[in-house]
């Protein structure tokens, strides 16, 4: 009888052991379960709301036809023409830089010209500033400027006189006049019908900007417009440039835009002496 309660309690501890190791064990993977979780990485994590990083390049835009290239993906072109946005401080509100497209086109084709590189904001401003502080003294005005203003101040401040003003131009003219080196054209248009993501809706009525060369593969110009500053290398499909070519008149008073077909389409060609 002895020897039967010895084993019986022998067995009682077994038993016990046993229980306590498989407890462990399973204590064991569930704390490996837990640590696995936790170390998931959160950007694996969907999020409900994303916002890109502050520096990062503006995307591909489409609106219609116009269309702007990511930053770094642009083709090659065949001439540098340094940009400058026509509020080169942000200050969009002073009226010099509301109306400053004009004085923008110039100054960066006089850049082009003397074959200096793209000045600071502070130089930019101050330069488009001097230009209609000039306009003023000469016109009499410095808003709005028509082709024939604009030749008159490219010589005249500037000093730029390899000027070509061509009236009636067709959209094969405009395309190898893009194409041809040592050139860049002035092109005034009515800019509501540019239909630039960039611009504050509705867009200018009256705008300028200058276009730098032509993609045959696209069919787009290629432009550095002022009215943004993401308006360098900007690429506007081409029946969208020339159909908004508008020679608009001097001054803040405007008729009202004509439509597309009525519109007088005259550029000035700009060539590097």
């Amino acid at each position: 009888m002895k020897k039967i309660l010895i084993i019986f309690i022998v067995l009682l501890a077994v038993f016990a052991l046993v229980d306590t190791v498989i407890w462990h064990f399973s204590r064991s993977n569930e704390r490996a379960a837990t640590d696995s979780e936790s170390l998931t990485p959160t950007s694996d994590v969907p999020s409900s709301e994303s916002e890109p990083a502050a520096d990062t390049p503006p995307p591909t835009q489409t609106t219609g036809s116009v269309l702007e290239p990511a930053t770094g993906t642009e083709p090659k072109t065949k001439q540098v023409v340094p940009f400058v946005v026509q509020a080169p401080e942000g200050k969009w509100g002073d009226p010099v830089f509301q109306d400053g497209c004009e004085e923008a086109s110039m100054f960066m084709t006089s850049l082009w010209i003397t074959g200096q590189p793209a000045p600071s904001a502070e130089s930019a401003a101050s330069a488009i500033r001097s230009a209609a502080e000039y306009e003023t003294e000469r016109f009499g005005y410095a808003a709005d400027l028509s082709l024939s203003d604009v030749v008159a101040t490219l010589s005249g401040y500037f000093r730029v006189d390899t000027t070509e003003t061509i009236h009636g131009i067709t959209l094969s003219d405009m395309r190898n006049l893009a194409k041809e080196p040592g050139t860049v054209i002035l092109v005034p248009v009515y800019g509501r019908a540019l239909g630039n993501p960039f611009f504050t809706p509705p867009g200018p009525i009256t705008h300028m900007l200058v276009v730098t060369d032509y993609d045959d593969e696209t069919k787009r110009f290629v432009v550095n417009d002022p009215g943004t500053r993401h308006g360098e290398g900007y690429r506007y499909d081409e029946a969208v440039l020339f159909r908004a070519i508008w020679n608009y008149p001097s001054g803040k008073t405007h008729p009202t835009p004509p439509t597309s077909d009525e519109r007088a389409r005259s550029v000035i060609a700009v060539h590097h002496p």
